[in-house]
């Protein structure tokens, strides 16, 4: 009796677990991804007052997918790229040809060693899906920070290096 009650059981069990499918022909759009809001920012483990960043320059080529808006008739993108932690961008340039971006930040107020200094709003093309490693492994171009009196970041132990990050809006 044991016997039967257990074939049938497992019968049972078995016609419910055929009964749960994998969904079937669903498909799954996936979101548009309509900008991509890239932080610019400076890291070192040095805490010293030598690692103290006055001001960033950084070149970047973006990665390809992304395009960003230029003042009318120029390469500025005054209305794409803000500084924030008081830092000032004046005239950020965008080159649409080599993709490039080229900021000179300039701390107003204070100095600061580990900080996001620039945020550029840029536009994904149609048919793109970027993922934030495209942008944090970008290597700059050109990459020059300077500290209190004009000095040069990169020299110091440990340097002062740049961080690129990504995020995505839909």
């Amino acid at each position: 009796m044991r016997r039967i009650y257990s074939s049938i059981t497992l019968f049972a069990l078995l016609i419910f677990l055929q009964a749960c499918g994998g969904g079937g022909d669903a498909t799954v759009v996936p979101r548009t991804q309509k900008t991509a809001i890239v932080e610019f920012a400076t890291s070192t483990a040095n805490t010293t007052a030598n690692a103290l960043t006055k001001g960033v320059t950084i070149a970047v080529k973006l990665p390809a997918g992304v395009t960003v808006t230029t003042d009318p008739g120029s390469t500025t993108i005054s209305g794409a790229l803000v500084g924030v932690n008081n830092f000032s961008v004046p005239f950020p340039t965008y080159v649409a040809a080599t993709n490039e971006v080229t900021i000179d930040a300039i701390n107003v107020s204070n100095t600061s060693a580990n900080v996001v200094f620039a945020r550029l709003t840029c536009d994904v093309k149609p048919g793109y899906t970027l993922t934030s490693e495209q942008f944090s492994s970008i290597i700059p171009t050109k990459y020059e920070p300077t500290g209190l009196g004009g000095s040069d970041l990169r020299l110091i132990d440990p340097p002062v290096l740049p961080k690129i990050s990504a995020t995505f809006g839909y």
